[in-house]
């Protein structure tokens, strides 16, 4: 398992991906490696969509997000209980 300080780095590592519409190819890369990494079958399909597979059988869990940001530039950084990026804020919650 990740620590709340590793899931942070992840987190503004992808952040720090540019990924304008048409451009997500990087970050469904940096995706597909971290997953894979982490025990699930990992691809890239005909589209782009990055598609993970862990274990079998019930339940199924499926997420469905978007990977494009609209365009432009904003400094990855952290503020208090908050990460601010182009994917914009996010909570990070302390236990």
């Amino acid at each position: 398992m990740f620590s709340d300080e590793a899931k942070l780095k992840l987190l503004m590592e992808a952040l720090n991906i540019y990924s304008p519409t048409g451009g997500e190819h990087e970050l469904a890369e940096f995706l597909v490696e971290l997953m894979t990494m982490n025990g699930f079958e990992a691809r890239i399909d005909e589209v782009g969509n990055v598609v993970a597979i862990k274990g079998g059988g019930e339940p199924v869990l499926w997420l469905h997000a978007h990977m494009d940001t609209v365009p432009g530039f904003i400094e990855v950084k952290r503020e208090g209980n908050k990460v601010i990026g182009r994917g914009g804020p996010a909570m990070i919650r302390a236990r």
